[in-house]
């Protein structure tokens, strides 16, 4: 199971009220505290396309803000993203002293 935060970078998979947002990038902004329509609503999500989480126009089903549940989202690698030592080990590594491959 994925652990999204604010403040994360992620892929929008899929909305109902806002078709057009599949597939698009977008920053958790908070966590969400109405709940959504459904209920099922965990994060306020500002898309990249939008710049803000308020929705530009209602949705479908008379939402006005993007807020999805973790399974509407997947996590985005960015700058951001720890990185472990033993994968960067070679870039720190002399070339001379890197085993011939």
């Amino acid at each position: 199971m994925t652990v999204f935060h604010v403040g994360q970078r992620v892929r929008i998979k899929w909305s109902k009220g806002w078709p057009e947002l599949a597939g698009e990038p977008g920053t958790i902004v908070s966590k969400a505290d109405d709940v959504g329509i459904s209920g099922a609503s965990e994060w306020n999500v500002a898309p990249d396309i939008w710049g803000t989480h308020v929705a530009p126009y209602p949705s479908k089903h008379g939402g006005g803000l993007f807020a999805p549940n973790s399974e509407q989202l997947e996590p985005l690698s960015d700058s951001n993203t720890l990185v472990s030592w033993e994968s960067m080990r070679d870039l720190w590594v002399p070339e001379h002293l890197r085993e011939a491959a």
